[in-house]
This record gives C-alpha cells, structure tokens and sequence, in this order.
C-alpha cells in the first residue's frame, strides 16, 4: 500500500511602474514569493512523513526593462536581479527517513540555502515590411532547484533504490540564442523558430549509493537546440490548412552517453479544417518520428515512431455550444516518449495511450 498527502500554499506580491524617457519605454519594479510545500508518504510500512519536508522557498527580485522603436526596427532589453532563500525542516521527517540525508551526504550538507543570481536579455526585431517580422535574440535565465530537487526524502521499501534529493544543489543557468521570422498576409500565416541553448549547472537524475541505491540529483553542463515552424493557409471561404512542426536535441557534454533524458521526438502535425465562427471542423494528423537519442545510463528506451488521426466538430447557436469528436479515430497502439515514468513511483514499463476516444460536450453561458 501507498499514500501521499501533499500541501502546497504560495503568496506573492507584484509592483510595476512604466513610464517614457526620449521614446524609450521603460518598465521597472520589484515582486516576490512565499512558497511551501509538504507531502508526507507511506509505502509499505514505511513512515516517510515529510517526504517534502516543509519546504519553504522565498524570492524577492527587482528588474528593469527598456523598449525602443527605431522605424522598422525595435531593441528589447531587460535585466533581473534575485534573492532567493530555500530551507527544509528535518523536525518533519519519518521514521523511515529521518536519517536518509546523513545516510547519503554524512555531513556534507545543509538544509537552507541563499541563492543570488542575475539575469537578462535583449531582442532584436527588424520588420521590412508590414508582412514580415524577423526577430533575434539573447538571453540568461536562472532558476532555483526545486523542493523535489533539493529535499526530497523517500526511504523505499526492500531492495528498491531510495529516492533522496541533493541539498548541494546550484541553480542552473542557461544562456540561449534565438532566431526567427514571422509572415502574415491576407490567407498566409507562417512562423517559425531556431534556438541553441547552454545550461550551466543544469539539474539531472543520478544514482548514488550508500547502505543501498538511490536515484538523486546531480548539476552537469548540457546544451539544447532545435526549431519549430507552423503554417496556416485559408484555402477558401472559411477553409484552412495547417501544417507545424517541432524538433528538439539535448547533449551533455560530458560523460559516456550524451544524450538527455526524456526528450521528445520530431513531431509533425497536418490539418484541414472548416470554421465561419459558427460551426466548425478539423482533421488532424499527428506524426511522432522514432526516438534513438536516449540516455542509457538511466535506463531510458528508444520508443516507436506513431501516427493518429483526431476528428472534431461543432457548433454554436446564442450562448449554447456543441462540440464532438474522435481522439484516435483508428484505435493506433502508441506510447508518448515522455511517458518513460521516472521514480520513485515508476512501474518500469511505458504507459500506452489512449485507444479510440469519442467525445460530446454541451456548453452553455449566461
């Protein structure tokens, strides 16, 4: 038997102020959080009470960011400065895994932690037409590990690895380059996008061991690129195809298999559809290629390229509404990529997805 009971409060606060200096717009302020969290578990017999244990997350951050058109062009600059404070409570902990921290870390760790961090970006924007937009971009973002990431302490049962978390966690920074360009006509709509990201100190799973295995956190050097594109042609009348598509890569760059875990595959989706605001409907054609970039060190298996079909219709009268539909019209057996379920709660096999769902919803409002 397994339960988990889990609490989550957040309060927060928000001040802005925009104002224009010599056709530049400004935009400034300061927000913050209170954060907690709480999750007290019991598998088998084990007492894992503060599985998140009280966990509270404080953040207050001041930013500031400038805009200036220039004709065809327009510059986007901002800059972020955080305070972030994160402490678990040991007092809360089980019988079961009162004692996992000193187990795994002795006594290198500490259960509260200041974080500072900078952030930023700037955008570039150049419209040389009223069709066209082409845009690029830099920027740095930081985030603090999450309670899971950090504190996390669930003692399994048996010979089942434990699931710990690592206090000695950095935030991971990533500083990513952007591309792209955006077209809109009468019945032309197309986007499209280019990245490369490199993360410092980017948070992934690892094994450790102490009187037994456990899968904890560990802070690596990663790196992400990719694209994505969409397009939308209104045929004629309130006919339409849609045709988009996204693509993504993740490398460490350290170590003997360099693939990141759980990225999705190339995906593509095709549709045709009918809408003049009243009634409407789709066809839509989603393809997911097979996916070989797997991490082998973490068990993580190549899963099966799949296609489906999804039908939808509907119709709207006053304030009523109809909608209808088939979500795996021809009953396809698939598996998502990303429904590889990690621990502590995984099974070790892929959940499939659903088979043939038909649909009916009525909606009405006043």
């Amino acid at each position: 038997m397994m339960r988990t009971v889990a609490k989550a409060k957040t309060y927060g606060f928000s001040i802005k102020k925009g104002f224009n200096i010599s056709n530049i717009n400004i935009k400034t302020g300061i927000d913050g959080y209170i954060r907690n969290w709480r999750a007290d578990n019991i598998v088998m017999n084990n007492d894992n009470k503060g599985m998140i244990p009280n966990v509270y997350i404080n953040n207050i951050g001041a930013f500031l960011q400038l805009r200036k058109n220039l004709n065809k062009n327009m510059i986007t600059a901002g800059i972020r400065y955080d305070i972030s404070y994160s402490k678990a409570d040991k007092n809360t902990l089980g019988t079961a895994n009162k004692t996992l921290y000193d187990e795994y870390y002795l006594n290198n760790y500490d259960l509260s932690k200041t974080d500072t961090y900078f952030s930023g970006f700037f955008k570039y924007e150049y419209r040389p037409t009223k069709k066209l937009s082409l845009f690029s971009g830099i920027g740095r973002t930081v985030r603090v590990p999450d309670p899971q990431e950090r504190y996390i302490a669930l003692r399994k049962p048996m010979t089942n690895p434990d699931w710990i978390g690592n206090p000695n966690l950095k935030p991971p920074k990533n500083t990513e380059l952007d591309i792209g360009a955006k077209y809109i006509s009468k019945n032309l709509k197309f986007e499209t996008t280019a990245f490369y990201s490199y993360v410092n100190d980017y948070i992934y799973l690892t094994k450790i061991t102490a009187t037994k295995q456990a899968t904890s956190y560990q802070n690596i050097d990663a790196k992400f690129y990719g694209f994505d594109f969409s397009a939308t042609y209104n045929i004629k009348d309130f006919y339409f195809v849609e045709f988009g598509g996204a693509c993504q890569i993740g490398e460490k760059t350290s170590g003997q298999d360099k693939d990141i875990a759980e990225i999705p595959p190339f995906k593509l989706r095709a549709s045709i559809g009918f809408d003049d605001t009243q009634k409407f409907a789709r066809l839509d054609v989603i393809h997911a290629f097979k996916q070989t970039k797997v991490d082998s060190t973490l068990n993580e298996q190549e899963t099966p390229e799949w296609t489906t079909v999804n039908i939808k219709a509907g119709y709207k009268y006053k304030n009523f509404s109809l909608v209808s539909g088939i979500d795996n019209l021809f009953n396809q057996t698939y598996y998502t990529h990303l429904s590889y379920l990690r621990d502590p709660f995984s099974t070790g096999m892929k959940v499939p997805e659903p088979g043939r769902f038909i649909y009916i919803s009525v909606a009405s409002r006043f």
